[in-house]
């Protein structure tokens, strides 16, 4: 029956018949790269990845990347240690906070340094100095506590909000003011006072001890932290779109203007009876929300009757920054920038020490 054939005839393919996302299994069959691979050599090795926005090369695989969609994300990847901030309110779900389409970024929930934030502690790369230190050298020399390079290019002005292993420290001005024969503070000493909407809970961020860093060091703790499931490499300070003549660093590659994003869910609501507003994790929110604080030119009288925000007016307590400028009502952002609650976007000197929030937009497991 086999005398038509001349000899066997191989099933194998040769390797010249496979494409660029092939490799050649087990000499004979052209096989497709793992799903995400764009150049491989076997299953278990990749190279090359499709893209790099939606895939992560890691130890020879390509990872798809996973963005936040809701605060229940949040909350699993970071501990419940951030807010989740959506770029599109129209596919934003205040009842069950998240995108029905779409994704945003996670935020921390408290400055780096504070309880609950990022930590501030890298020995030999950031220095940390205490906010309106003194000492007294003697025969009546006293000098600041200033917190200047002596080998660190980086430094941090502790507050230490809310953490009872440590000794706080005001960042913002302690002294209250009488206005209108009512004595009125700079900083929020008790937030639970701060008025909240209608069955939310109550503030639990103070707005006189909180920690601020200057750029150098903000941008070395958004590098470093890592959390839950994340690690060192997936948190950045705020991404935005003011990037004219500065670099871009590979973990700011594919991020959205988050700070416009923040900004914009930090004009609402418009007060404490707006029920309407398409989000509320801003004033009024209590401890549910991001709790920035503000330090506004309005009438202290007119803020306390009703901000639903805590306040912390700058002070010139940390030594050794730009102007010795302590400005916890801003929150660094990349480049230098910064973002002030109620104005948005705003250059700045690197030297000067502000709020340090660190944000998540994409992670690989």
């Amino acid at each position: 029956p086999n005398s038509g054939h001349s000899g066997c005839e191989s099933l194998c393919q040769t390797k010249s018949e496979c494409t660029s996302n092939q490799y050649f299994k087990n000499n004979c069959t052209c096989t497709n790269c793992p799903q995400g691979c764009a150049i491989c050599s076997n299953e278990n090795q990749c190279t090359e990845c499709v893209n790099t926005k939606d895939y992560k090369l890691t130890d020879g695989v390509c990872k798809p990347y996973k963005r936040p969609r809701s605060q229940a994300d949040c909350n699993e990847w970071t501990n419940n240690s951030s807010i989740y901030i959506p770029y599109n309110l129209n596919t934003y779900d205040k009842t069950t906070l998240s995108s029905t389409s779409g994704h945003g970024f996670c935020i921390t929930k408290r400055n780096a340094g504070d309880f609950g934030g990022p930590s501030i502690e890298y020995t030999g790369e950031i220095r940390v100095a205490e906010a309106g230190g003194k000492v007294n050298l003697g025969s009546g020399l006293i000098v600041e506590k200033t917190c200047e390079n002596n080998g660190y290019t980086s430094c941090c002005w502790y507050g230490y909000s809310g953490r009872s292993d440590k000794t706080q420290a005001g960042t913002s001005p302690k002294e209250e003011i009488i206005e209108e024969g009512r004595t009125i503070e700079h900083c929020t000493r008790n937030p639970a006072n701060v008025q909240t909407h209608t069955g939310f809970e109550k503030f639990d961020y103070d707005g006189c001890n909180r920690t601020v860093c200057d750029y150098d060091a903000a941008e070395y703790i958004c590098g470093h932290h890592s959390i839950g499931k994340t690690k060192p490499g997936d948190w950045t300070l705020l991404s935005n779109s003011n990037r004219t003549g500065v670099p871009l660093p590979l973990a700011y590659e594919d991020l959205g203007d988050q700070l416009s994003a923040l900004q914009m869910v930090t004009s609402f609501p418009e007060s404490v009876n707006d029920r309407d507003a398409k989000i509320n994790i801003s004033s009024w929110a209590g401890a549910s929300g991001l709790q920035l604080c503000f330090d506004d030119s309005i009438s202290a009288l007119d803020w306390r009757q009703g901000s639903g925000t805590p306040r912390c007016e700058y002070s010139r307590l940390c030594y050794g920054s730009f102007g010795n400028y302590c400005m916890p009502n801003t929150v660094w952002s990349f480049g230098a920038k910064a973002f002030d609650l109620g104005y948005g976007l705003s250059g700045s000197n690197s030297k000067l020490a502000r709020s340090v929030r660190c944000t998540l937009e994409k992670f690989v497991e």
